[in-house]
């Protein structure tokens, strides 16, 4: 039904459409954004633009890179650096802003929108709203003390598709309903890169794509018992995660979500008529099916938004969402959706979670005393987010490896390692002082990255490896492990491939960077057992 990662990057400083005028209140709202991440840059800019607003919003975020690419984007868009607590505090801001929208990691949710409700902002909050029923509870009756208006981002409910899916069911197109199956999978893709999305405490796929799906289809159906769940979560953050639950009725619904697989992208309602078919890239329509054979039917909604001239998009979809709020800042409280409207699908969130069983990490999933083990400490692995890396993580964590540092250059590829107990900090391997400070007390490190183009192939593969060996044998590591490839031998006669065999390495620039590393390495693991350093350096290679 939607994919906000999988929308491409849009020109933020497109032409300003005319503004639209509501029957009350100012024409350009003033809303002060606290956050400046993916979801602002790449859909409530181009959405306020498209409203005609941009001229009433202030970003503010604590990163001053952060306002520096949004202004790169939107050069005359107000911009404020500083902590949420401090602006909301700011009575000179408060009397300049209409109201407050909170685009911040999902940890923080709570904590802004109750500051910003106790300061008199009516607040629009991404979602989801909490990760607690508890907390979705108090700012609920927050709200209401205060008779100011709290929205919740779901924004999925006003895509052409799914208001044409809702009239269809409403209307009985596929007579009753008897299951629904929403499959949604691919590689992770949304450009966020603080790494927000990995950390435990904001939660995985669950948090962030289901509760889209959770709350459009507790919208349909009401409230959903739960019947099973279960994700890959080693101790991180699921990255998929399958649900089961029924409605009052007896519909079943199956939920399979994933980060890491590919799925079919569609979501099904059969019915006793028919069934209703949702792209999860579609969002100008729902197809029916099976009322009549060989028919298909395209539904969607005569007039989506509120400007008729609008692309059918999801930026179009935020300009309603905002224009919506618009209106409740303005009384017509109607037109958003409400805190104690997504108690239902946050409960089903917190039951997941709860209830899930991880396995724990002192108990190795593959038993046998005869496979390789590494006392545990400190371990540093780079590269760590490719097959490789992710098995001998999975692998370190089944020792009971607590403390493993995956340094990366950007998030798009750690799904799968993060569903284990890592940090990830960024850090770019070709900067000494960054990986010395990433080294600082490793027992153990393992290289695994490489250069993947022509471009980076002899900075990464050759002198980033330099770089960490050094800095693991300053730092005191007992041993580094660095993995080669058999490229370096080229496709030899001989049967039988050993050290004595000449390098001829194949595979272009990747056969010869790597070549080159090892040969450093060799000769450096040398210098290192001859000189008069203390520090227990074991040179190991590994290829692949």
């Amino acid at each position: 039904m939607l994919n906000i990662a999988s929308q491409p990057q849009r020109n933020h400083a497109e032409p300003q459409e005319k503004q639209i005028p509501t029957e009350t209140g100012p024409i350009v709202p003033r809303f002060l954004i606290l956050g400046g991440g993916a979801v602002v840059s790449d859909f409530y800019l181009p959405a306020l633009a498209r409203l005609g607003w941009l001229s009433g919003a202030t970003i503010v975020d604590l990163a001053s890179a952060t306002l520096a690419q949004i202004k790169r984007l939107v050069p005359g868009v107000n911009t404020f650096a500083g902590d949420f607590r401090n602006i909301l505090a700011d009575p000179g801001l408060r009397r300049n802003h209409d109201a407050a929208i909170v685009s911040l990691p999902n940890s923080l949710h709570t904590a802004a929108v109750q500051t910003a409700l106790k300061t008199g902002y009516p607040v629009l909050c991404e979602k989801p709203l909490a990760l607690t029923v508890a907390d979705c509870q108090l700012l609920d009756s927050i709200s209401k003390q205060k008779g100011v208006p709290l929205a919740v981002g779901m924004v999925s409910r006003l895509t052409p598709a799914a208001k044409a899916l809702a009239a269809a069911l409403a209307a009985g197109l596929i007579g009753r309903v008897l299951e629904v199956e929403v499959d949604h999978g691919g590689p992770y893709a949304w450009t966020s890169d603080s790494g927000d999305f990995f950390r435990k405490e904001n939660g995985g796929i669950l948090a962030d794509l289901g509760v889209h799906y959770l709350d459009w289809l507790t919208s349909l159906f009401g409230p959903l018992t739960p019947m099973g769940y279960e994700d890959d979560c080693r101790g991180g953050v699921e990255a998929s995660c399958i649900y089961e639950l029924r409605t009052f009725e007896g519909v079943q619904i199956k939920l399979r979500l994933s980060h890491r697989h590919r799925r079919t992208n569609m979501t099904v309602f059969h019915g006793e008529k028919g069934r209703l078919e949702l792209a999860k890239d579609n969002f100008a329509a729902c197809r029916l099916r099976g009322v009549a054979d060989g028919v298909a039917a395209e539904l969607k909604p005569d007039v989506p938004f509120v400007n008729a001239s609008w692309p059918v998009d999801f930026v179009s979809c935020f300009a309603q969402q905002f224009y919506d709020f618009n209106f409740a800042i303005n009384g017509a409280s109607e037109a958003i959706v409400q805190a104690s409207q997504v108690v239902d699908s946050i409960r089903l969130i917190e039951e997941a979670y709860a209830g899930r069983s991880i396995r724990d990490s002192r108990q190795p999933s593959i038993a046998g005393s005869e496979r390789p083990s590494l006392p545990t400490g400190r371990a540093v692995i780079t590269g760590a987010t490719g097959f490789i890396g992710t098995a001998l993580v999975e692998r370190l964590t089944d020792l009971g490896f607590e403390n493993l540092v995956i340094p990366v250059r950007g998030y798009r590829t750690c799904s799968s390692v993060a569903r284990f107990p890592v940090a990830l900090p960024k850090v770019d391997l070709t900067d000494r002082l960054q990986v010395r400070e990433t080294l600082r007390g490793a027992r153990w490190v393992f290289h695994l990255a490489y250069g993947q183009n022509s471009k980076d192939a002899k900075r990464i593969t050759v002198d980033s490896t330099r770089i960490i060996v050094e800095e693991a044998a300053a730092a005191g590591a007992e041993a580094v492990v660095v993995l080669s490839t058999m490229y370096v031998f080229g496709h030899p006669a001989e049967a039988l491939v050993d050290e004595s065999c000449p390098y001829s390495p194949a595979g272009g620039h990747y056969g010869k960077t790597k070549m080159a590393m090892e040969r450093w390495c060799l000769k450096y693991g040398i210098l290192l057992a001859c000189s008069d350093q203390k520090v227990r350096h074991i040179r190991a290679f590994l290829r692949s």
